[in-house]
């Protein structure tokens, strides 16, 4: 429900599973190394659904919590999406300067790991912190790069996101072949994410109906 924007559903999921994996927690002496995994993408999900909601402030406690079970797991290639987990909580608050700083960090370390997806999502949030400071140049730079890392990677949701920003930045600078080839990309991008939606939705009916026989 994240991944569908339905923040308020996900978090009617997200919560009730925090409860029961800290029951489990403390019912276990010794509940293994999946339970930290398994806290770090609750805890991520949770924060990520609070900052979509403008609860900024919540989004930061989980943040923080995620963060402190990943050290705990030693799951040290987290470290890159806390960075960007932190400054879309900092982008929110217009603290742009702290926002660009962590964003950074986070494109350093994802590239280091080449951890693509996520350094997709910074690239976008970089992106739009570039335009809010009104620097389109700078904002171009950082969602090309994005572009070429979720082209790479073929994650269809950034391709659709980033060419939406060149398209606009383009259009707003005039330059229409430009505007028009990031154009043709989120039109080509939506579409098979319709298409692949469309697939999803028939195995789901199929399915449902081969199980109530």
């Amino acid at each position: 429900y994240n991944s569908k924007a339905d923040y308020l559903k996900a978090l009617q999921y997200l919560v009730p599973g925090l409860k029961l994996l800290t029951d489990y927690y403390n019912t276990h002496k010794n509940p293994g190394h999946d339970y930290l995994t398994i806290a770090i993408y609750i805890y991520e999900n949770i924060g990520m659904a609070n900052l979509h909601l403008g609860k900024n402030d919540l989004a930061e406690k989980y943040f923080q919590l995620d963060m402190e079970y990943a050290n705990k797991a030693n799951f040290h290639d987290f470290v890159n999406v806390y960075y960007t987990d932190l400054g879309q909580v900092q982008l929110a608050r217009g603290q742009l300067d702290s926002a660009l700083v962590n964003f950074k960090k986070g494109i350093s370390v994802g590239t280091k790991i080449n951890d693509a997806e996520d350094l997709d999502i910074t690239y976008i949030n970089t992106a739009k912190l570039f335009i809010k400071l009104n620097q389109t140049d700078s904002a171009i730079v950082y969602a090309k790069s994005g572009l070429e890392s979720a082209q790479k990677g073929h994650f269809l949701q950034d391709i659709l996101d980033l060419s939406k920003i060149l398209y606009g930045l383009y259009d707003q600078k005039h330059n229409i072949p430009e505007a028009y080839k990031y154009y043709k990309i989120a039109t080509a991008t939506n579409d098979s994410i319709y298409s692949q939606e469309k697939v999803r939705q028939l195995v789901s009916i199929d399915f449902e109906e081969h199980e109530s026989q």
